[in-house]
């Protein structure tokens, strides 16, 4: 039986183990590094805000000398660990992070013209007063003294075996590596600054008529938060290269939120009114709805009745070949749709259809 032991460090001391050559990445079957900089930017902002470093394996070559600590070939944890000296090397400029909050527990002391570098803010959290600094733009050498301190004191834990044989090393990667990757979405998922408010939105009635499948695909979350950009950001992009790093900076508020809850209302009384089930489903369509939410709330300050919206958009959506009769919201939602050009498009031939109809009324 192959005996485990464990041992825990601060984070520094695994990058001076790696520079003296007590920690090495030799194992045969340690893939290169592969992480790219949003990730560094990622552990960057776990030290800071005092978030657990997962543990890693190794094995363990002990020495012949009596004392000497061994080496610890690591068996996973290559990305974290190179990460980390490049993070203490000052190599690691952050980008795309958000305010990071501090732990109230740190001993972290800043001086006014340190909080005034750091863009030092205050928030609420369920009541309780959080302080938050930005970093992006920085490397931890440009940090202030007391931020570096607690973020070279975060503990990591390293759980090893001694002398190993190359086959058991080759069965503890694999099973340590044997668990499915998180997709794009989840990833995003987890990203998020406003999750809770999203998944509240996600909860309305109107998703109802979505499979299980599509529930599992949080197909739901991703129209609401898609739905939001559309209406709260400037020339929008729905491509995921742009939505992952704004969704996690991204604050919807309660009154956003509410918003966003009316246009779902109102979507889901149009689509109960709509007689053809091909219309139906094009409005209820999660490219159809994103793009529908700033026309939508415009129909609500304009007090159009859901009557008169349901008969323009059923008039609208009734293409025969195509999803709408109008050639170019067509084409630009068949075409690299998430692309800001075809969004942009799709949001104006709407806004010009609607003013034909209703007229400018707001």
């Amino acid at each position: 039986m192959i005996a485990q032991a464990a041992k825990t460090w601060n984070v520094l001391q695994f990058v001076k183990m790696v520079e003296h050559g007590t920690i090495t990445f030799s194992n045969i079957y340690q893939r290169s590094y592969v992480w790219d900089k949003d990730r560094e930017c990622k552990l960057f902002a776990s030290l800071v805000e005092s978030f657990p470093i997962p543990a890693i394996n190794a094995s363990r070559h002990t020495a012949e000398k009596k004392g000497d600590p061994g080496v610890y070939d690591l068996l996973n944890g290559k990305q974290r660990v190179t990460a980390l000296t490049k993070i203490f090397g000052g190599e690691v400029r952050c980008q795309n992070l958000w305010r990071l909050r501090l732990n109230p527990e740190d001993p972290i002391d800043l001086t006014d013209e340190e909080k005034e570098f750091l863009k030092y803010g205050e928030e609420y959290d369920e009541g309780q007063l959080i302080h938050t600094i930005d970093v992006n733009g920085l490397t931890y050498n440009e940090l202030p003294l007391s931020i570096r301190t607690v973020m070279a004191s975060r503990m990591m834990r390293i759980e090893y075996y001694d002398n190993l044989t190359r086959e058991e090393e080759r069965r503890i990667i694999i099973n340590a590596n044997s668990g499915k990757g998180m997709s794009a979405i989840e990833r995003t998922r987890i990203e998020m600054r406003s999750f809770e408010t999203l998944l509240r939105l996600s909860k309305h009635p109107i998703f109802n008529c979505l499979s299980e499948s599509a529930i599992k695909g949080y197909v739901n979350e991703d129209i609401c938060l898609k739905m939001w950009i559309v209406l709260y950001t400037e020339d929008p992009s729905l491509e995921t290269k742009e939505v992952r790093p704004l969704a996690r900076t991204a604050i919807i508020t309660e009154e956003q939120m509410k918003e966003i809850w009316s246009i779902l209302c109102r979507l889901e009384e149009i689509a109960k009114r709509v007689d053809k089930p091909n219309v139906k489903k094009r409005i209820l369509a999660r490219l159809h709805m994103s793009t529908l939410a700033p026309i939508v709330k415009r129909s609500i300050n304009d007090q159009i009745s859901i009557e008169e919206m349901t008969d323009w958009l059923s008039h609208f959506f009734s293409g025969t070949k195509r999803a709408s009769i109008n050639e170019k919201y067509n084409e630009a939602a068949r075409i690299s749709t998430a692309q800001r050009g075809s969004v942009r498009t799709r949001l104006h031939e709407l806004e010009e259809a609607y003013e034909n109809r209703f007229g400018k009324r707001s």
